[in-house]
């Protein structure tokens, strides 16, 4: 079962996201994985949107890779996509559809995701 594998850092999965304009709404998209919990059964990933202007429009805090980047490249990416800073959220395991996209995020990538979640989450007191 899925849910029992074991998830590391980085990695590229794909899952239902809340849509931001109807949250009872879900859209299939991929996310990178930030943290898996203790109890193996849940993970913070941080989902990603190929609508690129409109997330420039919609969010303060985001990361833009293109797809011809060395970072898109790495997360293997179809088309240039946004790491939706401000939508990072806690998924159970047994919702992800596909976790063999291959792509993995570079470090350098993790602590910027990092950074920026603390800068928002600091804006949100």
């Amino acid at each position: 079962m899925l849910f029992s594998l074991k998830l590391d850092k980085g990695t590229v999965i794909k899952l239902p996201i809340p849509n931001r304009e109807d949250p009872t709404q879900f859209t299939y998209r991929p996310a990178i994985v930030l943290r898996e919990d203790a109890d193996m059964l849940t993970v913070l990933v941080c989902p990603m949107t190929t609508q690129v202007e409109k997330a420039k429009r919609h969010y303060t805090y985001f990361i833009e890779i293109l797809k011809s980047s060395d970072e898109g490249k790495r997360l293997n990416l179809d088309d240039d996509s946004v790491l939706m800073i401000e939508r990072i959220v806690k998924v159970k395991k047994s919702t992800i559809k596909n976790f063999t996209q291959g792509g993995k995020a570079s470090k350098a990538l993790l602590e910027k995701i990092n950074t920026l979640y603390l800068k928002f989450l600091e804006g949100k007191k």
